[in-house]
């Protein structure tokens, strides 16, 4: 299964930590995570769980 979460941007921050930490999870349980943002700090932290990452314009 194919799961893509959608956010403004991947820095600091509540929801950004929840995006990366529900991809994570979604690795974890040998599904494929798609996160598409604007960047950020986090994108090396999420892309190490093992989820790609899609940079928006």
């Amino acid at each position: 299964m194919k799961i893509l979460q959608v956010t403004a941007a991947l820095d600091q921050g509540g929801v950004e930590r929840g995006t990366v930490e529900m991809a994570a999870y979604i690795v974890a349980q040998g599904s494929e995570s798609l996160v598409a943002s604007q960047g950020g700090r986090l994108v090396a932290v999420l892309e190490s769980h093992g989820s790609r990452h899609i940079t928006l314009p």
